[in-house]
């Protein structure tokens, strides 16, 4: 174990994402063995969200910039564990480029290679609900299997 990952956040983000977000982090670096995880900035901002399914978005350099919309600590944890684990399959894609300059996607849209590389490293598998939003957990008869194509 690496150690806590370093989150950093602004005064106004929900204690709960923020112990998700750590517990979630933590998990994910613990996965990867010897590769760090980068800082994460957590910023309470919803302008990136292009519909209302967006909860989360990440942009990533030298740190991590997390975006997340206020409403989303009012989704069911499955929700949010699902959506922070997709958002770490954005910065698995990341740490793959910086470390070998592509990023291998065996054929499968950038969206839905994030889920791959979590449940590929860390076992975790993703589901899409009735609204299409990511979910973790014990599998619904109503959830997809994988995350639908061209799904913004």
């Amino acid at each position: 174990m690496n150690g806590p990952v370093t989150i950093v956040s602004e005064h106004n983000v929900p204690p709960l994402l923020l112990d998700e977000l750590q517990a979630i982090a933590n998990d994910v670096e613990d996965c990867l063995g010897v590769v760090r995880m980068p800082p994460i900035v957590v910023r309470m901002d919803c302008s990136f969200a292009t519909s209302g399914r967006n909860f989360a978005g990440v942009i990533t350099d030298d740190i991590v910039i997390m975006y997340l919309c206020p409403d989303f600590a009012d989704q069911p944890i499955s929700r949010i564990r699902g959506v922070l684990y997709h958002e770490m399959g954005h910065i698995l894609q990341w740490l793959e480029k910086k470390m070998t300059g592509r990023v291998d996607q065996g054929g499968r849209d950038y969206e839905q290679d994030c889920d791959y590389k979590i449940e590929s490293t860390c076992g975790v598998k993703i589901y899409y609900d009735e609204d299409r939003v990511q979910r973790v957990g014990r599998r619904k008869p109503h959830w997809l299997k994988k995350r639908p194509r061209g799904l913004e």
